[in-house]
């Protein structure tokens, strides 16, 4: 399942992919080490918390990526 949190990144140091994240209006950050991982977590979140549906190219033009060493 996807991680997320209000305000709170989690990365795992042993992870080394190139992380992304959606940052909701909410507050919520939801980062996740692959796309599909990041499109689930976000379209369970919008559903969940916000009664939205999101399609995969509408969470991917949300995500930035998240440097490595932050």
């Amino acid at each position: 399942m996807g991680r997320y949190s209000e305000g709170h990144n989690h990365q795992h140091p042993e992870e080394r992919m190139t992380a992304k994240k959606v940052s909701c209006d909410c507050g919520t950050t939801i980062l996740e080490q692959s796309d599909d991982a990041l499109v689930r977590a976000v379209q369970s979140h919008a559903t969940e918390v916000h009664q939205m549906n999101l399609s995969r190219e509408q969470v991917l033009s949300m995500a930035e990526p998240v440097p490595e060493n932050s």
